[in-house]
């Protein structure tokens, strides 16, 4: 299961996550390009919302908190599934009188109550990979570039970035969570 950190996004187009400064010295890192990845997602914050009831794959019609009254129709929404793994499609209708969303497509695994419901904003970006891991040095990790023209993108546009990294390390070190901790302070 991939760590995810969401972190404001700032003004600035360069999104960088390192690797720890503090790491015990009998771990080893791997940067294996097939053992560890990262991309980057971004997210209208205000268009984020929870569901309010457990559903079974193929469910089309959704309760959930705030997309009712604040997302469109074609807005592109991200469900979190019970595996973790998001379904993603567009809003077809909505109902703020029943608190219902109607997706284009049905989900494809179960979705439990409070599973988060967000609008997603243009394509997944993948990070690439910089530096060369070292414990106790933090000049590797992970960047990526968020292009001017991203897909509902705007200025003054509040907005959540996501950044899931899969990864391995040796030792008794959970890189999964120093990473997140690293990047919360490092885009902070």
């Amino acid at each position: 299961m991939p760590a995810r950190t969401i972190l404001p996004y700032k003004s600035s187009i360069l999104v960088e996550c390192l690797a720890p400064t503090d790491a015990k010295t009998n771990n080893t890192l791997n940067n294996s390009d097939t053992e560890s990845t990262a991309t980057l997602k971004i997210f209208n914050a205000g268009k984020n919302g929870v569901l309010l009831a457990d559903y079974t794959s193929t469910a089309t019609v959704l309760r959930c908190t705030v997309l009712p009254t604040v997302a469109e129709i074609g807005d592109r929404v991200e469900v979190d599934q019970n595996n973790a793994d998001p379904h993603v499609t567009t809003i077809a209708d909505l109902s703020a009188t029943s608190g219902t969303i109607t997706l284009s497509s049905g989900i494809e695994l179960n979705a439990d109550t409070g599973n988060r419901a967000i609008v997603r904003l243009g394509a997944t970006i993948t990070m690439e990979e910089f530096g060369t891991p070292q414990v106790g040095k933090a000049d590797w990790g992970f960047r990526a570039v968020i292009p001017a023209d991203h897909a509902g993108l705007a200025p003054g546009l509040d907005v959540n970035l996501e950044i899931n990294f899969v990864g391995q390390a040796g030792g008794d070190l959970d890189l999964r969570k120093t990473i997140c901790a690293t990047m919360s302070e490092v885009c902070e």
